[in-house]
C-alpha cells in the first residue's frame, strides 16, 4: 500500500505506508522533510476517487439536459476530471501541533504534492491579459485585477475567486453594497469566470406574453362583473 510524494521535499518518490493510520507528517518526515524552497502554504494531497464512485458518476442520469451534444460534453467532463479529490493541508498548523485535524491519515494511492515557493500571483480567465504579477505585500484582490488591465467584456467580476497553493479556494462575498474580496498570498491564482449569456426575448415572444396578460386581465374583469 503505497503513497507518492513530489515537489519541494528532500527525497521525493514512493513510500510504503507503515500502518493503516499513518499520518501525513510522518511520511513527509521519512521523505527528509520540506526543502528550503518549499511553500509552507502549498502542501496538498490528491486522493484518487474509487472506481465504484467513478462508475456511479458515469451513470448519473443526465436526461435533464435536452441537447445530446451538451449531455455528451457533461458526461465527458465527469469521466475526465473527477478522478481525484484535492485535500488542502495547513502545514503551518501541523508544525505547531502534529495532532491538528489537517494532519490527515493517508490512504493507499494518495499523492502528496509540495509546491515550490513562488512570489507571483497568476491572474487568468476573462481578463484583458492573462499574466503572473509579482506579489506585493498588503495589496488586495482588486490590485491584481487592475494590474492585468481589468476584466474583459465577458468577465463576471463579482464571481471572481482565488485558488491557493494548497488547493483551497475562496470566493468574493457581497453584503448589501459592500464586497469582501479573498486574501491574496504568494503562489495564488485569481480566476475570473465568464458571465453566463442572457438570452434576450424576441419581439414576437414579448407580443405573445402581452397577449396572454391581456387575455387574463379580460377574464378577471369578466368574472367580477
Amino acid at each position: 500500500e503505497m503513497v507518492t510524494i513530489s515537489g519541494a521535499v528532500n527525497y521525493a518518490g514512493r513510500y510504503v505506508l507503515d500502518n493503516k493510520k499513518e499520518k501525513l507528517s510522518t511520511v513527509i518526515e521519512r521523505a527528509g522533510g520540506l526543502t528550503a524552497m518549499a511553500n509552507l502554504d502549498g502542501v496538498k494531497i490528491k486522493r484518487p476517487i474509487l472506481d465504484k464512485q467513478i462508475e456511479d458518476l458515469e451513470n448519473v442520469n443526465l436526461n435533464f439536459v435536452k441537447k445530446d451534444t451538451i449531455k455528451n460534453s457533461a458526461a465527458k467532463k465527469l469521466k475526465e476530471e473527477l478522478k481525484f479529490a484535492t485535500i488542502p493541508v495547513d502545514w503551518k498548523a501541523i508544525m505547531k501541533d502534529p495532532k491538528s485535524r489537517t494532519n490527515v491519515t493517508l490512504f493507499p494511492g494518495d499523492a502528496i504534492e509540495v509546491a515550490t515557493y513562488n512570489e507571483g500571483v497568476k491572474v487568468t480567465g476573462n481578463v484583458l491579459l492573462t499574466s503572473e504579477i509579482p506579489y506585493s505585500k498588503g495589496r488586495g484582490f482588486r490590485y491584481y485585477l487592475d494590474a492585468v488591465g481589468g476584466i474583459d467584456n465577458k468577465g463576471w467580476k463579482k464571481k471572481a475567486y482565488i485558488v491557493y497553493p494548497n488547493g483551497k479556494a475562496a470566493v468574493t462575498h457581497s453584503f448589501l453594497f459592500m464586497k469582501s474580496y479573498p486574501k491574496v498570498i504568494p503562489g495564488s491564482q485569481i480566476i475570473v469566470p465568464e458571465r453566463p449569456e442572457v438570452v434576450k426575448m424576441t419581439t414576437g415572444e414579448w407580443v405573445s406574453i402581452g397577449s396572454v396578460v391581456s387575455s387574463m386581465a379580460l377574464l378577471i374583469l369578466t368574472a367580477f362583473k
